[in-house]
Parts: C-alpha cells; sequence; structure tokens
C-alpha cells in the first residue's frame, strides 16, 4: 500500500470511531426499558377494552313505555317509597255549582242529566227540524216572530261556540252536523227578514192610502181606523157609561134596614 493512502484512513480512523459512539450513547436513549414501572400509552383513536357501554340500566326512559308496560326495574332505587305517599283528597268547588246562569244557554244540554256540557254528541245534535217557511210566519203576530227571532240567535250562538270549542280540543266529529244545524237555523231568520220587510211594505202603502181616504181617522197613537168601527166603539163606550150610572143609582136606592140591638 502506497504511504499516502495509509495516512490518509490512519487519520480519518479516529473520527470515524468517535461517531459510531456518538451513535451508540445517543439510540440507547430510546431503547424500551425492561423493568420500567409505567410505560406511555401511545396515541390512538381506538376505545379502551376496559370502556363498558351503558346498559338499559342507565336508560332514563326506562318504564314510561306505553306498550311494555315493565315499570321501573328492580335495582333501581328510587328516593320515595309507597309508604311515604299522601293519599290526595278529592277537589272540592270553591263556589257551589250554578246550573241557572245564563252563561250555560251557549252550551249544549244533555238530555240524560239536563245539565249543560262541552260537546253535544253528533247523532243528538242531527235531530233538528225543518226551517220554518214565509208561508206559516206571516201567519204568526210580532210577538211570536220576534221570541222566534232571539230563539234562533240564541241558537246560532251556541252552535258557533260548540263549532270553536271542538277545533280547540280537538273533538273529532261533529262539526257536519253543527253546521247543517246552523244553516237551518240561518234560513229561518233569513224568512223571519222577509215576512217583516212585507208587512213593513204593506204598512206604508196603508199610510199612503190612508192619506188620500177621508173616511179612515187616524187618532192620537197613529192607529188608522174606519168612522164606521168608531162610531161603533164610541157607542159601546156611552152604553157601558150608562149601565154603570144606572147600577151605582140602583145601590143607592136600596133600602138599608136598621141593625136591630140584642137585648
Amino acid at each position: 500500500m502506497p504511504p499516502r493512502i495509509s495516512s490518509t484512513l490512519s487519520s480519518s480512523l479516529p473520527k470515524t470511531t468517535s461517531r459510531i459512539t456518538a451513535l451508540a450513547s445517543s439510540s440507547s436513549q430510546w431503547r424500551p426499558q425492561l423493568h420500567q414501572s409505567h410505560n406511555p400509552r401511545s396515541f390512538t383513536t381506538t376505545p379502551s377494552p376496559n370502556y363498558r357501554e351503558k346498559t338499559a340500566r342507565g336508560n332514563k326512559l326506562r318504564g314510561m313505555s306505553a306498550i311494555r308496560g315493565t315499570g321501573v326495574a328492580p335495582w333501581i332505587k328510587l328516593s320515595v317509597t309507597h309508604d311515604d305517599l299522601k293519599t290526595p283528597r278529592a277537589i272540592t268547588p270553591v263556589y257551589p255549582k250554578n246550573t241557572s246562569h245564563g252563561l250555560n244557554k251557549f252550551f249544549a244540554v244533555n238530555l240524560a242529566t239536563g245539565e249543560p256540557e262541552l260537546l253535544s254528541i253528533p247523532h243528538e245534535e242531527n235531530k233538528h227540524g225543518r226551517a220554518w217557511t214565509v208561508d206559516e210566519l206571516r201567519h204568526k203576530s210580532f210577538d211570536d216572530i220576534h221570541t222566534l227571532w232571539w230563539k234562533c240567535l240564541h241558537e246560532k250562538n251556541r252552535i258557533y261556540t260548540e263549532i270553536a270549542t271542538r277545533k280547540e280540543v280537538r273533538g273529532g266529529y261533529g262539526e257536519t252536523e253543527s253546521l247543517e244545524r246552523v244553516r237551518v237555523v240561518k234560513l229561518t231568520m233569513r224568512r223571519i227578514k222577509l215576512t217583516l220587510k212585507e208587512r213593513y211594505t204593506g204598512w206604508q202603502e196603508a199610510r199612503k192610502v190612508a192619506a188620500t181616504d177621508p173616511s179612515i181617522f187616524v187618532d192620537e197613537e197613529d192607529m188608522y181606523r174606519y168612522d164606521a168601527e168608531l162610531d161603533e166603539e164610541l157607542a159601546d163606550a156611552a152604553e157601558m157609561e150608562e149601565m154603570e150610572l144606572e147600577g151605582d143609582v140602583g145601590l143607592l136606592a136600596e133600602p138599608v134596614e136598621p141593625k136591630r140591638r140584642e137585648a
């Protein structure tokens, strides 16, 4: 070997030896130790095998099933026992029930008990007659028509109250029967208006005729009468006055017997 190459190898050998020694010492720090007391866990997303999932014992809604109805599990401890439960007392109304109150008329009446109820049964609501005809109303007096009008108005308000209540509480069936019943009531009220309009029109025409007929007399009460009827009424009144006067004179003319004194 030439002397030049041998001198180069001899000079680089100590440097290489020192580098190998340094790497060996540094690698010993990362070497696992057999007698280490705690082994640090490496980062991972896998759950630990020691973790147990919650079963039915941790279900907060257990015992609330309407299908199974198992109730509370026996291993669950409640804060209240059956012995600590108090018996509820009967709830009594503060005010006595007044069945004759005016607002009760806006609710349906139970046919069995006779008391007002919130909603009527559909087949009972469907039990009603037909509407009044105009020909039938023409033969009625003003007092009868006035009474019938307010009866219809009260029935209409009752039906509308029941319709609003049924929608609010979601009562279900019965709206069709109520709408049919209120239709009949409205038809009767419409025909009452037509009948009164006919009477008012006839009265206006009669006033025009009375203004041109001299045989018709108008008194202080704005009543239209014929002269013949007025003369007959005056004659009857005069006859009644004469009979009353004769009766008074006859009572005065009767002899009055004096009362005898008892001995």
